[in-house]
């Protein structure tokens, strides 16, 4: 028995109802067996970069987006050991530009090791984390200042 069989690919026209549902039209001249196949979708942001640092008495967090689609909210999330307890420090709106974006936030309560995440959510509920990076400030014990001393061999 010989199998004459072809595949053809066909680019259907694709028409948006919803933020995740499309309506698809296939123009097909010849009815046979076919299958569609549908690519997973992509992640709402794609973080290209994220750092932090001690600034003052606070710890900044910033980090830049390459894309970002479907992007409702970016937390900054905190954590004393990077594994457990996250805490929200902040958030913002996603701009959902297709251009890079570089964002800034403080954490006005650092402690003397803090770990941070970016925790996007997409409208959907789609939700993606980022590499943890962290702080370490000397100085300080559970989010306060331990000790001030005057130095006193520059006193004239």
């Amino acid at each position: 028995m010989t199998n004459n069989t072809t595949t053809e690919v066909i680019t259907p026209q694709a028409t948006q109802v919803t933020a995740t549902v499309f309506y698809l039209e296939f123009s097909i001249s010849t009815f046979s067996e076919f299958y569609v196949t549908i690519a997973a979708a992509p992640f709402p942001i794609t973080i290209s970069h994220i750092s932090a640092k001690a600034k003052g008495e606070s710890n900044l967090i910033t980090w830049t987006t390459a894309s970002e689609s479907n992007n409702d909210v970016q937390i900054v999330e905190s954590s004393a050991d990077g594994i457990s307890g996250w805490q929200e420090v902040d958030r913002v709106k996603g701009t959902n530009k297709r251009e890079s974006v570089t964002y800034e936030v403080y954490d006005r309560k650092p402690l003397a090791l803090t770990y941070y995440r970016i925790h996007s959510v997409d409208f959907d509920g789609q939700e993606q984390i980022s590499k943890i990076v962290s702080v370490r400030r000397d100085g300080i014990k559970g989010g306060r200042i331990n000790a001030i001393y005057p130095n006193l061999q520059h006193i004239s």
